[in-house]
């Protein structure tokens, strides 16, 4: 939530926080914890500095305004900062950024990427920190940024392509991204919601929504989807990132998977249970980063963290600990395979589960896509996916069995294997496979 200007305010004044957006050249927003422990986000401008307009899709760019903001972006977006406010323009509350002891309007001012704003009249406001600014653009008219007389200007203004624009081709920019076969570079320009962010990707001129894949918050979950929001925008928001486009949504918009040093954002949402894990959508997948985001999911489950917490007690125990005996038969339809005796079932308005197949044993699946796997695994596995992917089956529960994890995230925690007969029409899987 963003306040509002006090009229009642008092200037100067200080606010304590970490710089969680930067708007343009001379506009951020810090946000900061109240009193109540609940976010709140204020926007500042950064006084008697005047930086270049940055385009939008109804807004022509002006030259040296992304070198402006790129700038901030680079140098203080994430950080813990003090904004001095010093006072207020037309509902604007203007003063001067510091980070640690740096004066950030100053050293901006250095760079030639802003004006400064210049004094038309006697007692006209301004920064107490004027005379250092205008020391420092003066320096900079030496030949630095817009004050470069030698420089082409036009190339530091941006020629973009808006996602939300007709000119936009989301399949050109996804097979580019297929071909390219690696992230290409990109910012985040804005944290849409809990499910999908803007980038700006440099080599492409493109600004672009990405959705996140596999992944998802349901939007009934306000609480969740505001935590969801608040940690991504913590975690990229204004950062470099790595982005790679994986396929379109049933709607032509470009879905993905984002790459950054500070960790894999997907997968943190899944572990703190703000987001639930999707069966995959496309063929080629990331297998070994789909069973990471299952695992997360697990962890949650098991913590009952987020979107979990509300589960019955009941049916954490059904997850954990025993099997409902009322519930032994059931249908349902095959969304993976495993091995050629485990596969991944998705019941008629349930959730996911995992079924191995009882009195068969098929050889074991070497981890992490290697070749060394046990005589036939592979031909089993491709047995199985051939006879069940994508089909109804009848499944009949046999018994269970519980294993300690002995590796991973989840080591020393306690997992329930469940064994069952599947059928898929009067055909026993476990027959069919052993013949």
């Amino acid at each position: 939530m963003e306040s509002k200007p006090n009229k009642k305010a008092k200037y100067p004044r200080k606010v304590k926080g970490t710089v969680k957006q930067i708007q343009s050249g001379d506009s951020i927003i810090i946000t900061k914890k109240n009193k109540n422990g609940n976010t709140v986000d204020h926007t500042f401008y950064l006084a008697s500095i005047m930086a270049p307009k940055v385009g939008t899709p109804q807004r022509d760019e002006e030259p040296y305004a992304y070198d402006a903001k790129k700038w901030l972006m680079e140098k203080v977006a994430g950080v813990k900062a003090e904004f001095l406010v010093e006072y207020e323009i037309n509902g604007r509350e203007c003063g001067t950024l510091f980070i640690k002891d740096k004066n950030v309007n100053v050293e901006i001012a250095k760079t030639g990427f802003v004006k400064i704003h210049e004094k038309k009249k006697e007692g006209m406001q301004s920064s107490k920190f004027y005379p250092e600014i205008a020391k420092a653009v003066e320096e900079a008219k030496k030949g630095l940024g817009m004050y470069n007389e030698g420089a082409d200007h036009g190339k530091h203004i941006r020629q973009l392509v808006y996602s939300n624009t007709p000119e936009f081709d989301a399949e050109a920019v996804l097979k580019k991204s297929i071909d390219v076969g690696k992230p290409f570079k990109a910012y985040v320009e804005y944290v849409f919601s809990q499910n999908a962010v803007n980038v700006y990707v440099e080599t492409l001129s493109v600004v672009t929504r990405v959705a996140f894949n596999h992944i998802y918050t349901p939007g009934q979950e306000r609480a969740k989807c505001v935590e969801a929001k608040e940690l991504i925008e913590k975690m990229i928001l204004n950062r470099v990132v790595g982005v790679t486009f994986q396929r379109l949504d049933d709607h032509g918009n470009l879905v993905g998977r984002i790459h950054h040093k500070n960790g894999d954002i997907d997968y943190e949402l899944v572990k703190r249970g703000l987001s639930k894990v999707l069966i995959p959508q496309e063929d080629g997948y990331d297998k070994a980063h789909y069973k990471k985001l299952k695992d997360a999911q697990d962890i949650a489950q098991i913590n009952q963290v987020g979107l979990w917490k509300s589960l019955k007690e009941e049916e954490s125990k059904k997850k954990t600990k025993s099997y409902d005996p009322k519930k032994k038969n059931f249908e349902a339809k095959v969304v993976e395979i495993h091995s050629g005796d485990s596969l991944t079932v998705l019941p008629e308005g349930g959730e996911e589960r995992r079924i191995f197949l009882a009195s068969i044993k098929a050889p074991t699946i070497a981890r992490n896509d290697s070749s060394d796997h046990e005589p036939w695994a592979w031909e089993s596995k491709e047995f199985m996916r051939r006879q069940a992917i994508g089909k109804k089956v009848k499944v009949e529960m046999e018994f269970q069995r519980e294993i300690e994890i002995k590796k991973g995230d989840l080591q020393g925690s306690k997992r329930i294997m469940e064994f069952a007969t599947i059928f898929i029409g009067k055909k026993n899987l476990s027959v069919e496979i052993l013949q």
